[in-house]
Order: C-alpha cells, then structure tokens, then sequence
C-alpha cells in the first residue's frame, strides 16, 4: 500500500499584511523654482509602485518600470477630482 503524503504546516503562520510604505524627499521649500518638487515614491509588498512629484504648476506620476512622468496641472487635477474622474 502505498503511504500518504505528508504535508506539514507550523501553527504559527499567519497571513502577512500587507505593506504600503512612502518615503519623501524635499529639494527646497520654495516649490516656484525648476526641479524643486516634493518627490514621493510609494511602495507596497517590498515592491515599488512608482513615484509622485508635487511641483509648482503640476502633479506628476511615474508608474513603478515607466521611464516617463505623467502630467496633470492643478487646475485639471482639481477639476477631474471634483468631477470623480480618472486623474491620469
């Protein structure tokens, strides 16, 4: 006969939780100057999602594996808020 597999399992395990994490990084207080946003870059489960630049005249997204930002003023981010729709 032939015998049953074993399958072992430890009484301590759990279901991980998962992981958002958000890390910042401010070049200068005064956002008017070129490349002085506040850059936020996000990331969940150890892996990245991607990065948030927060500028003078735009918010700007770069998916976690993209090369290029994309860009949305604050005018039509505000608008696309209130309206309920995609931002992007």
């Amino acid at each position: 006969m032939p015998k049953k597999p074993v399958i072992e399992v430890e009484e301590d395990q759990k279901p991980k939780k998962k992981v958002t994490t958000v890390k910042a990084a401010l070049k200068s207080l005064d956002l008017s100057k070129a490349g002085s946003g506040i850059q936020l870059i996000i990331g969940y489960d150890e892996g990245k999602l991607g990065e948030i630049v927060i500028g003078h005249g735009s918010l700007n997204w770069k998916p976690a594996g993209s090369q290029t930002f994309l860009k949305v003023s604050w005018k039509d981010f505000a608008a696309r808020v209130q309206a309920d729709k995609p931002i992007f």
